[in-house]
Formats: structure tokens, sequence, C-alpha cells
């Protein structure tokens, strides 16, 4: 059945048992609040904004130039 999704046993069981989507979940709204407080400067400071920026645009090179990262997200 793993197979048949496309996934590790590990994953089809922590599925079964509810974890999967629970730690799924977690690390999104983990996400969401790291970008959160970028976004609030951004958008409230243009001067604040610029080494943000700046910054942003050095890891998402790192990332390109490493193919560290998923092109998707990187574009």
């Amino acid at each position: 059945m793993a197979s048949a999704a496309r996934v590790s046993r590990t994953v089809l069981s922590r599925m079964e048992q509810g974890k999967a989507r629970a730690e799924q979940m977690c690390r999104l709204e983990a996400n969401r609040s790291r970008h959160l407080r970028p976004a609030v400067a951004l958008a409230s400071d243009a001067l604040a904004a610029e080494p943000l920026i700046a910054r942003a645009r050095e890891r998402v090179e790192l990332w390109r130039t490493q193919r560290s990262c998923s092109p998707r997200y990187i574009e």
C-alpha cells in the first residue's frame, strides 16, 4: 500500500496514526510565523525593508548556486 501511494512505510504509518498531518501543519505554521516578521517590516518601513530584501536575495542566490532548494521555491 505504501508503494502504491509512493510514500515510505514510515510516512504511511504516521498518516494512519494522524501524526504526519499534525507534523506537517506544525511545520507550515512555523514557516508562516518566520515569514510574518519580515513581511510586517517590509510593509511598514521601506528603510528597514532594504536590508531584509538584500539578505533574502542573497539567500535565494545561495540556494540557486548550491541547488539546495526546489527550483519552484527559488523562482
